[in-house]
């Protein structure tokens, strides 16, 4: 995140009701939290951004912490509401797939990249093959832009586990999609 100002100014001003602060924090989160959810396939993703944005207002003041913790926060939140999605089972794997290639086109900067219908069936392939949890660290790590550390946070697991899932998940990317692993 890079806010305007400082983000313990803004944080602060954003506990006593500022709507500048809120909106600053508002334009800090919404981006990343939306292309999360466009990548992991939630079935309304602006919807669900903003009930995220929605219960970090409602919780803002028990928040106590530094910018790299508000990021974890925000992110845990979002986590949770893309579990809660798939447990209404509005999102399905096809879906999955196409919204992941779409957020990367547009959102990524991988749409400098070529894009034709070889890529593009070979990035469908390759994410389809990852487990579950391989998806969900390779998405928060890239997408969303955390680091191991938060990573392990929001999907709750050990750090160890997180770089075990994202070195397994970049292995198996790399067999179909050649280069790819390495990004």
């Amino acid at each position: 995140m890079a806010f305007e100002q400082s983000f313990e100014s803004v944080l602060r001003e954003a506990k006593l009701g500022s709507t500048g602060a809120w909106a600053e924090i508002y334009r800090e989160i919404v981006g990343p939290v939306t292309g999360f959810f466009r990548a992991r396939g939630v079935s309304e993703p602006e919807d669900t951004a903003h009930d995220v944005f929605f219960e970090l207002s409602r919780n803002i003041d028990r928040f106590d912490g530094d910018e790299k913790s508000f990021r974890t926060l925000v992110f845990v939140i979002a986590h949770r509401r893309m579990i809660e999605d798939r447990h209404s089972a509005r999102a399905s794997r096809s879906r999955l797939a196409d919204r992941v290639l779409d957020r990367i086109k547009r959102d990524a900067g991988v749409n400098e990249q070529p894009t034709d219908d070889e890529v593009t069936e070979e990035v469908r392939k390759a994410f389809q093959i990852l487990t579950q949890e391989q998806r969900d660290v390779l998405t928060l790590r890239v997408v969303g832009g955390l680091s191991v550390e938060q990573t392990a946070e929001v999907v709750e697991r050990g750090v160890g586990t997180v770089k075990y899932l994202q070195r397994k998940a970049l292995a198996k990317v790399g067999g179909i999609v050649p280069g790819e692993a390495a990004t």
